[in-house]
């Protein structure tokens, strides 16, 4: 079958960054009974020693992360970790070498996912700017060709509104 399909980048792991969050804090809770967040002067423990306890945590502190902006959400996640390094995941995403061949096919258009994966309408002016552009420069670069699409990282409505799809034209 010849469907076409489009591929969204998020350019830092080409850069080598490929910390994520979500899958790091999906690990910390796996390896742990319990976890403790704290939120400004808000503490929480969550026990994780089932599995469904761990669903139930890593829930309800997805929704806490994404109300965080991008230095305090690593922040909190490092506390949670008790100050271990951010886990990186080169396995689970595009390298350069995989992204020129991707391109190499005719039914594959790349497209941007802005350069961190930051909740968007958490950015201000300017770190919303950096997103698109940064994203589409590096694409662009390492293609040599127009970069013309963009899906707004999360998708939902609280994630990018007005001011992000205005920014994005």
């Amino acid at each position: 079958l010849d469907i076409p399909v489009t591929i969204y980048m998020t350019t830092r792991f080409l850069e080598g960054d490929t910390s994520m969050w979500w899958f790091d804090l999906w690990d910390e809770l796996y390896g742990r009974d319990s976890v403790v967040s704290v939120v400004g002067d808000s503490e929480r423990r969550y026990k994780t020693k089932s599995m469904r306890q761990k669903v139930s945590a890593y829930e309800k502190l997805r929704k806490v992360a994404m109300q965080l902006s991008e230095t305090d959400l690593w922040l909190w996640l490092e506390e949670i970790k008790n100050n271990k390094q951010r886990r990186q995941y080169p396995n689970l995403v595009c390298d350069s070498d995989l992204l020129g061949r991707l391109c190499s096919n005719r039914l594959i258009t790349i497209g941007c996912h802005s350069h961190s994966h930051r909740v968007l309408s958490l950015c201000t002016d300017s770190e919303l700017r950096e997103e698109f552009s940064l994203s589409k420069h590096i694409l662009e670069e390492k293609l040599s060709m127009e970069v013309a699409h963009l899906a707004y990282p999360y998708g939902g409505k609280v994630h990018a509104g007005t001011r992000e799809y205005k920014a994005a034209m």
